[in-house]
């Protein structure tokens, strides 16, 4: 499973660096799909998902107080 081998490496990335792995906050999200540009390659983010990935990384920075 991707979602799983995903969530794993971000897991095991060492504690000093400071990632926030949004899967299961996308996956929430009803129809998260158009989200995403409609092109050969897929997993860019069109105008509304890049509103929606920083507003999740914004909520994640201020918890954590690093804003």
């Amino acid at each position: 499973n991707s979602i799983k081998n995903s969530i794993n490496f971000y897991k095991s990335l060492n504690e000093n660096i400071i990632c926030f792995d949004l899967t299961k906050d996308l996956l929430k999200i009803k129809n998260y799909e158009k989200f995403y540009l409609q092109d050969t390659y897929g997993g860019h983010l069109n105008e509304k998902g890049n509103k929606v990935v920083s507003d999740l990384i914004f909520k994640k920075l201020k918890k954590k107080k690093l804003l």
